[in-house]
């Protein structure tokens, strides 16, 4: 059986990730909103040239080159162990074949999904925080599962059929239906959504997906509904 995931590290791709993250919105109030939540000094989300964001991501690696190493040989380890499972499952929760991602462990980012492949990434460290393992593998399985249904949404419907953000949200949604449906043994803090303006609609599209015949015919029901909604 083939390894679901390749882990990696990267400084320069989170950097330039990073880098177009906050400085990627016009609104003003964006470097401030990234900042917090990436744990960044201000000033330093504020630099518009990134001269002083590559130099604290690049003293971060340097400082913690350990720990990310412990992490990578981590996520290995895990996945060496578990793989067969985890494929088969999401196998079973999207009703075809999935292919390899390659994830990419994050110092500062919390995790980035793919709209257009299978180039993932999560936050190094999350098997060390509360819900070890378990938070790791919700952050692992939530962004593989995001960026598998964008790749099969737009596999099937044009963006003059389903705007992007409409896209987004059946994504977010589905990649919850499909936590507690296949990897509910780790859902151990009844995880949501997480987003305001989505949690209204949580209980529709998981009872889609738990009532659609296949995932191509609960995708035709959740674009169907998303049609009707505004975000």
């Amino acid at each position: 059986m083939k390894k679901l995931f390749k882990f990696y590290i990267d400084e320069k791709n989170e950097y330039n990730d990073l880098f177009g993250m906050i400085t990627g919105d016009t609104d003003i109030t964006n470097s401030v909103n990234r900042a917090a939540q990436y744990a960044i000094p201000l000033n330093i989300a504020q630099d518009k040239t990134g001269t002083l964001l590559k130099q604290f991501l690049h003293d971060k690696y340097k400082t913690y080159s350990q720990e990310l190493k412990q992490a990578l040989c981590f996520h290995k380890s895990y996945i060496s162990k578990n793989n067969k499972h985890i494929y088969q499952q999401l196998k079973l929760a999207f009703n075809h074949d999935i292919p390899q991602y390659s994830v990419r462990l994050n110092m500062q980012i919390a995790g980035m999904s793919d709209w257009y492949g299978t180039d993932i990434s999560i936050y190094a460290f999350d098997y060390v925080s509360k819900w070890k393992e378990n938070n790791m593998l919700l952050s692992l399985i939530w962004e593989t599962a995001l960026s598998q249904t964008f790749i099969d949404i737009r596999k099937k419907y044009t963006k003059k059929q389903i705007c992007d953000k409409k896209v987004w949200a059946i994504s977010e949604l589905t990649a919850i239906a499909i936590w507690k449906k296949y990897f509910s043994e780790y859902d151990w803090n009844s995880v949501n959504v997480g987003y305001p303006e989505l949690i209204k609609h949580q209980t529709k599209i998981s009872k889609l997906y738990e009532t659609g015949n296949g995932f191509d015919t609960y995708l035709d029901n959740a674009v169907k509904l998303f049609k009707q909604i505004k975000l």
